[in-house]
């Protein structure tokens, strides 16, 4: 739209039907709900999970403490790989992977110290391990997911 003040001089940057950065603004509160707020939103869902005082894994298979750490985190991994990957796109890929490490060991070393104060729960430093494994195993993962796409 053309701004009426501006006597038909073509100013989009100001309208009487609105801001046309309000799009722009739109577009960027979107694209960051639909990366780094979906993280958030895994993350606190970790959180919540991770104050249930008695949450048992049924022993399936051998340590299947430790594989669902390990799958629980390589979905933090992944989702901040693609978080990171949107946010950052000149950032190679070896600054994208151990963001990813230090991401995925922060969080796994703060879920194991909220464990230490919710009751009927521990820390173990194996489950830490596993965290920092499966968001390593992640981060790698959707590195390989969009190199392999990226190729066809």
């Amino acid at each position: 739209m053309v701004c009426l003040w501006c006597k038909g001089k073509g100013n989009p940057s100001v309208s009487l039907s609105g801001d046309v950065r309000t799009g722009v603004a739109t577009a960027r509160v979107r694209r960051w709900f639909s990366t780094w707020g979906i993280l958030v939103g895994y993350c606190t869902l970790i959180f919540v999970l991770s104050s249930q005082p008695d949450l048992t894994v049924p022993e399936v298979v051998p340590s299947a403490d430790k594989l669902v750490h390990f799958l629980e985190y390589a979905g933090v991994g992944w989702l901040w790989t693609r978080a990171v990957r949107a946010d950052r796109p000149r950032w190679t890929a070896l600054t994208v992977f151990l963001s990813t490490l230090a991401f995925a060991g922060v969080y796994g070393l703060s879920d194991e110290w909220h464990q230490l104060y919710v009751p009927g729960r521990s820390v173990d430093l194996y489950d830490f391990l596993a965290d920092v494994c499966g968001g390593s195993s992640g981060g790698i993962g959707y590195l390989l997911w969009l190199r392999f796409r990226e190729t066809r």
